[in-house]
């Protein structure tokens, strides 16, 4: 009798939330709806739309947040299940540190300069292979064909 109505307890859970049904849709089992109704008890009206980005990952996260952090997954699940993967595989600490960087590169307009730095060890004759395969894409067939029928005819 516990266990059922645990189960029961476990979808009134997901009932209380926006798109509820679509996260009850999701499981499998108890244990998949045990995860989903822990997760929607922490996470609110906001696992719906957390779950649409990481999938699966994020409800492995959502189990161990009191050692990484709501706030912490909210942020990783904005890059993505590649960010919450990124967020189970380094730690909280690193992922903080490596996503405050990352901004404060692009805030910074230092991301322009690591380009730079970039483009400047690609050989020569690369870019201009690149900028010549750029002007046969852009230019219209028909200049390029009227151009070379010009170098064609004598004068």
């Amino acid at each position: 009798m516990d266990s059922v109505t645990e189960l029961f307890g476990d979808v009134f859970s997901l009932a209380k939330i926006k798109g509820g049904v679509t996260l009850l849709d999701k499981t499998t089992d108890a244990a998949s709806l045990r995860k989903m109704a822990r997760a929607a008890d922490l996470y609110g009206d906001q696992t719906t739309t957390l779950y649409r980005l990481g999938g699966g990952t994020f409800l492995t996260l959502a189990q161990k947040t009191g050692e990484l952090g709501a706030d912490t997954i909210k942020l990783a699940a904005t890059y993505g299940q590649n960010g919450l993967k990124l967020l189970d595989k380094i730690g909280a600490i690193k992922f903080v540190k490596y996503t405050a960087r990352g901004s404060k590169m692009i805030y910074k307009g230092d991301i322009i300069n690591l380009m730079a730095r970039l483009l400047s060890l690609i050989p020569e004759f690369i870019l201009y292979l690149l900028m010549a395969a750029a002007t046969v894409v852009w230019l219209p067939l028909g200049k390029i064909g009227g151009f070379v029928m010009r170098l064609r005819s004598p004068a």
